[in-house]
């Protein structure tokens, strides 16, 4: 991940010590199950280690308010923001995180590792356990067989998502989990892009922004 991230972790620091910003506490668990995921692939890329679902949340936001301003028709430039609008985009984050947003963009992570087939029984056992650390308990074993067993299909993602800011997130912590250089992990991307309605432009500026 390119300096975007290391700034709004930094901005996130900042801010974990205002109590009005406990809830990004949490966001930081769902993190941490993302780099349970990826603790075995050295090909994944390693963001979720020291990353959280606030930075990843707020560089969607941040990708999302760039390409609005480009919606003239100028090129997508490579996303740069001041200080002030990277806490804009961390406040929005703490401020929608609910444990809805929470279940849905862990099920996209758990889905793009499932891209190029490779989950196995210890990769299993790392979500599990990374779903206890959320607080889910006894329903882990439910949402792992769930998400590790249904068809991979985007079209499920897409349908719970409930606007485009949304759906900015969900492809962000997608892009974060897979290997881009993998030729199935490309191909279920393009085909999330497409259940998620991105236009090219959006899915552009959030690709430049996880570099």
């Amino acid at each position: 991940m390119n300096n975007l991230f290391s700034q709004l972790q930094s901005r996130l620091g900042e801010m974990m010590k205002d109590e009005n910003f406990s809830k990004i506490a949490k966001s930081a668990a769902v993190g941490g199950l993302a780099g349970l995921i990826l603790g075995n692939s050295s090909a994944r890329k390693g963001v979720f280690k020291a990353g959280s679902y606030a930075a990843l949340a707020g560089a969607a936001w941040l990708a999302y308010q760039k390409w609005q301003q480009n919606k003239s028709g100028s090129a997508v430039q490579d996303v740069q923001f001041d200080p002030q609008a990277q806490q804009e985009a961390i406040t929005y984050a703490n401020n929608t995180l609910s444990d809805n947003k929470i279940m849905l963009l862990t099920q996209a992570m758990v889905f793009a590792a499932r891209a190029d087939g490779q989950i196995d029984a210890q990769e299993k056992a790392q979500i599990h356990k990374g779903l206890e650390q959320l607080g889910y308990g006894e329903n882990a074993d439910q949402l792992v067989n769930q998400w590790l067993n249904t068809p991979l299909d985007p079209q499920a993602l897409a349908e719970q998502v409930n606007d485009p800011q949304q759906a900015a997130e969900v492809y962000m912590v997608s892009l974060s989990v897979i290997d881009p250089d993998h030729f199935l992990e490309q191909a279920y991307m393009q085909q999330l892009a497409q259940a998620l309605k991105l236009p090219a432009e959006l899915k552009q500026q959030l690709e430049l922004a996880a570099k």
